[in-house]
Protein backbone atom coordinates (compact mmCIF):
# COMPACT_ATOMS: atom_id res chain seq x y z
CA UNK A 1 0.00 0.00 0.00
CA UNK A 2 2.59 2.35 0.96
CA UNK A 3 4.20 2.01 -2.60
CA UNK A 4 0.57 3.05 -4.13
CA UNK A 5 -0.08 5.61 -1.94
CA UNK A 6 3.42 7.40 -3.00
CA UNK A 7 3.23 6.47 -5.97
CA UNK A 8 -0.29 8.65 -6.64
CA UNK A 9 0.70 10.93 -4.63
CA UNK A 10 3.91 11.59 -6.33
CA UNK A 11 2.50 11.06 -9.99
CA UNK A 12 4.68 7.79 -10.25
CA UNK A 13 2.88 5.42 -12.82
CA UNK A 14 6.14 2.90 -12.46
CA UNK A 15 5.73 2.82 -8.86
CA UNK A 16 2.15 2.52 -8.78
CA UNK A 17 2.55 -0.08 -11.12
CA UNK A 18 4.89 -2.20 -9.23
CA UNK A 19 3.06 -1.68 -6.22
CA UNK A 20 -0.11 -2.51 -7.17
CA UNK A 21 1.06 -5.24 -9.10
CA UNK A 22 2.41 -6.64 -5.75
CA UNK A 23 -0.55 -6.05 -3.57
CA UNK A 24 -2.69 -7.80 -6.30
CA UNK A 25 -0.78 -11.02 -6.01
CA UNK A 26 -0.43 -10.63 -2.11
CA UNK A 27 -4.49 -10.15 -1.85
CA UNK A 28 -5.08 -13.33 -4.72
CA UNK A 29 -3.18 -15.10 -1.94
CA UNK A 30 -5.13 -14.60 0.90
CA UNK A 31 -8.80 -14.54 -0.93
CA UNK A 32 -9.02 -10.68 -0.23
CA UNK A 33 -10.95 -9.94 -4.23
CA UNK A 34 -12.29 -6.69 -3.69
CA UNK A 35 -8.58 -5.82 -2.78
CA UNK A 36 -7.30 -7.83 -5.88
CA UNK A 37 -9.65 -6.03 -8.21
CA UNK A 38 -9.05 -3.18 -7.41
CA UNK A 39 -4.78 -3.16 -7.43
CA UNK A 40 -6.08 -4.63 -10.94
CA UNK A 41 -7.85 -1.63 -11.56
CA UNK A 42 -4.72 0.53 -10.60
CA UNK A 43 -1.96 -1.26 -12.21
CA UNK A 44 -3.48 -1.13 -15.31
CA UNK A 45 -4.39 2.68 -15.24
CA UNK A 46 -0.73 3.48 -14.13
CA UNK A 47 0.64 1.08 -16.96
CA UNK A 48 -1.37 3.58 -19.37
CA UNK A 49 0.05 6.28 -17.34
CA UNK A 50 -3.38 7.31 -16.04
CA UNK A 51 -2.20 8.69 -13.00
CA UNK A 52 -6.00 10.52 -12.27
CA UNK A 53 -8.16 7.22 -12.64
CA UNK A 54 -5.47 6.20 -10.17
CA UNK A 55 -5.78 8.41 -7.50
CA UNK A 56 -9.63 7.80 -7.66
CA UNK A 57 -9.62 3.81 -6.86
CA UNK A 58 -7.06 4.38 -4.34
CA UNK A 59 -10.12 5.56 -1.81
CA UNK A 60 -11.33 2.76 -2.18
CA UNK A 61 -8.73 0.18 -1.95
CA UNK A 62 -7.80 1.78 0.86
CA UNK A 63 -11.24 1.07 2.36
CA UNK A 64 -11.26 -2.98 1.02
CA UNK A 65 -7.51 -3.19 2.37
CA UNK A 66 -8.54 -1.92 5.93
CA UNK A 67 -11.67 -4.45 5.11
CA UNK A 68 -9.72 -7.32 4.40
CA UNK A 69 -7.17 -6.79 6.90
CA UNK A 70 -9.75 -6.55 9.54
CA UNK A 71 -11.30 -9.94 8.20
CA UNK A 72 -7.96 -11.49 8.41
CA UNK A 73 -7.68 -11.03 11.95
CA UNK A 74 -10.77 -12.03 13.12
CA UNK A 75 -9.67 -15.56 10.86
CA UNK A 76 -6.20 -15.18 12.62
CA UNK A 77 -8.25 -14.56 16.18
CA UNK A 78 -10.51 -17.75 15.43
CA UNK A 79 -7.43 -20.13 14.91
CA UNK A 80 -5.39 -18.65 18.29
CA UNK A 81 -8.84 -19.59 20.46
CA UNK A 82 -8.95 -23.41 18.95
CA UNK A 83 -5.53 -24.19 19.88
Amino acid sequence: MDQIRAGAAGGDACEAETGSHSLKSSAANVGAHVVRGLACEIESAAASGDMGAVRTIVPGLEDAYSQAIADLETIMDGIEATE
